[in-house]
């Protein structure tokens, strides 16, 4: 019976280990590298030092805080270059691979549930399951 309830303990702590593992391997900021052109719910994201004003990008906090550099605008048409802007969001592992980030997208709060998949420890992919609105 003892034996039982030490395994038991012992593949809690290895679950909760692994779970910590990779959200500690979220955190830091991520620049859009490509999306998949066949299927446009794949995003690589490659591991940067910080956030660039001038590019696609997430990067994740401590705490479930979220930073998002996105477009300013719906279309940018006749507009020559993009104009990003940084937001603020929120961010929590559903699961050991499905992250969920809140952020606001334009007039409306968007709720974004992806897979993670990590490539190596300098590229991530997420590919997005649903988002709302």
């Amino acid at each position: 019976m003892r034996i039982h309830a030490l395994l038991l303990l012992l593949i809690i702590v290895m679950t909760s280990i692994r779970s910590l593992t990779k959200t500690e391997s979220l955190l830091g900021a991520w620049r859009l590298s490509s999306i998949d052109k066949k299927d446009n719910r794949y995003c690589i994201y490659e591991k940067v030092k910080q956030l660039d004003d001038n590019s696609f990008g997430l990067q994740f906090l401590p705490k479930g805080k979220l930073r998002v550099c996105q477009s300013k605008s719906w279309c940018p048409v006749g507009e020559t270059t993009i104009n990003f802007e940084t937001v603020e969001g929120s961010w929590s592992m559903l699961n050991d691979s499905v992250v969920q980030m809140q952020y606001p997208h334009f007039d409306s709060q968007v709720k974004d549930s992806r897979i993670v998949k990590w490539d190596d420890s300098n590229y991530l992919v997420l590919k997005r399951l649903r988002r709302f609105p």
